[in-house]
């Protein structure tokens, strides 16, 4: 039992991870939009 309460709460804490990693790459995603569009004028 405990082991697969540990297991639940490894699968979340990669989902939290997942999420901020995805977070991260928007933000970069974006940082990159505005600086090509900055070079670009």
């Amino acid at each position: 039992m405990l082991r697969s309460k540990d297991d639940e709460e490894s699968q979340a804490k990669v989902k939290v991870l997942e999420a901020e990693i995805t977070g991260l790459n928007i933000q970069l995603i974006e940082l990159l939009k505005q600086k090509l569009e900055s070079g670009k004028n």
